[in-house]
Parts: structure tokens; C-alpha cells; sequence
């Protein structure tokens, strides 16, 4: 599968993910817009950017939160966005990622370091669609 592929179908499973969980979601018209998707949770609007991988490993799945502006004569960027959509299409797994940091990539564990570290390790239980609605949507 190509980049285009894996970004395309990623998006689909994003998409039939966040309807399961009563999450109203919008698509901009045409793709100009600065994120991929709006998602409505409870009356509050945030914004979404959808990022996707079909490499991932038994132990971990990692996305890069940054976009090529070579097209439009810029060099790799960061996102002005609300939220990562984070896809596994290989698992079929989606996870929400708050854009509450600059960074270029993250890594979501989905077995412990063999080190048993915890301090930056980013476990996939902490980014399920039911974590972030539980965290950061108000009732």
C-alpha cells in the first residue's frame, strides 16, 4: 500500500471509529484546510488532524505529527491543530492525541520496554477514544 493508501484508509477507519463513540464528525471541502477533520464531542468543537501508519510492530506504533510543505515551498512543519487522530491500519487501532506539545513524532506502546521504563513512554490505554473523552471533554 502506498503513503497515499495507508493516509486514505486511515482516515475511513478514524472516521467509523469516532461515530461508534457519538462523536459528530465534519470533513473540511476539498483538502486546503489546515486539519483533516472536526470533531463535535458534547457541544465543543475541536479541530483534528488524522495521521497514519500500516507499519507498526507488536510493541509499538509510531507517527510522525509534522507535514511536508515542500509544495508549497516550506520545509517540514508542525500542525496547528486540536487533536492527533493517531491510525494503526494494520491493527485497525485509533487513538486521540492532544496537541498540547511541539512534537515531531510520537511513539504509542503497546507492550511494556523491556527496561520496564514508564517516564515518556506512551502507553496505547492512555490514548483510547473513551480515555480523552473521559479526560478532556466537558460533560
Amino acid at each position: 500500500m502506498n503513503s497515499k493508501d495507508v493516509g486514505n484508509l486511515g482516515e475511513h477507519i478514524a472516521i467509523v471509529e469516532l461515530l461508534k463513540y457519538g462523536i459528530i464528525v465534519s470533513r473540511p471541502l476539498g483538502d486546503n484546510a489546515r486539519y483533516d477533520l472536526i470533531l463535535d464531542i458534547k457541544n465543543q468543537l475541536f479541530t483534528c488532524q488524522v495521521k497514519s501508519t500500516a507499519s507498526s510492530t507488536d510493541a509499538l506504533a509510531e507517527f510522525s505529527l509534522q507535514s511536508s510543505q515542500a509544495h508549497r515551498g516550506a520545509g517540514k512543519q508542525g500542525y496547528d491543530v486540536d487533536i492527533f487522530c493517531l491510525v494503526d491500519v494494520s491493527k485497525q487501532f485509533v487513538f486521540l492525541y492532544p496537541n498540547l506539545e511541539n512534537k515531531s513524532a510520537i511513539k504509542i506502546r503497546y507492550k511494556e520496554t523491556s527496561n520496564n521504563q514508564t517516564k515518556n513512554v506512551n502507553m496505547y490505554h492512555d490514548f483510547t477514544v473513551q480515555k480523552f473523552l473521559d479526560t478532556y471533554a466537558r460533560p
